[in-house]
């Protein structure tokens, strides 16, 4: 509920993250990409959560929280106080109606009614794993889906590695205990 996006050239999400008192980056370098070519500015303070803290402050001044992101979000979690309602549900919400009608404004439904179709097509567990391809860049944007369940090459620019992460994400790959009846599936084209 509190998810707004990721992408900067969004302006209701920019708007958003550049007017946070404080804004938290978890294993992110804050790269060209992340932040739409470093134009991204930050009113607030920025705190990074890295394993590696010569990645931190290495594109924007910030204030480091060095560790493995499980242990560190843990310990933050631990110290909020979770009872009480800040009304951040609602703001989230707002900003996603916001970048939906921006998107629908610019003619883009094609794109974001073939990535509606194969989420209803896919199972909720279903994990699925993206290339470097036009359809991938939009669903890294808006391709619903839970924890651990979206595999994409993140600023890396890697062609080819959808087929991979696909056999390493499947439960055979992974070294997980496959349910029964559960496979993986792939779909591919090759000119």
């Amino acid at each position: 509920p509190l998810f707004v996006g990721s992408e900067c050239d969004e302006q209701p999400y920019r708007d958003a993250v550049e007017a946070a008192d404080v804004v938290l980056a978890v294993g992110s370098e804050l790269g060209e990409e992340a932040t739409n070519g470093y134009e991204l500015r930050f009113a607030g303070e920025l705190i990074q959560v890295d394993a590696s803290d010569a990645r931190v402050g290495a594109t924007y001044p910030a204030t480091a929280l060095i560790g493995d992101a499980a242990g560190v979000l843990a310990q933050l979690i631990g110290r909020l106080d979770a009872g009480r309602e800040r009304g951040g549900a609602e703001r989230a919400g707002a900003i996603r109606r916001a970048i939906a009608t921006d998107l629908g404004a610019r003619g883009q439904e094609t794109e974001r009614a073939v990535l509606r179709a194969i989420r209803q097509a896919l199972p909720a567990h279903a994990i699925t794993a993206w290339d470097m391809t036009i359809l991938g860049y939009w669903a890294a944007r808006d391709f619903p889906a839970g924890p651990r369940r979206f595999l994409y090459p993140v600023g890396s620019g890697t062609l080819g590695y959808g087929w991979p992460a696909a056999i390493g994400g499947s439960p055979r790959g992974s070294g997980r205990t496959p349910r029964p009846g559960r496979r993986c599936r792939a779909a591919g084209a090759v000119r």
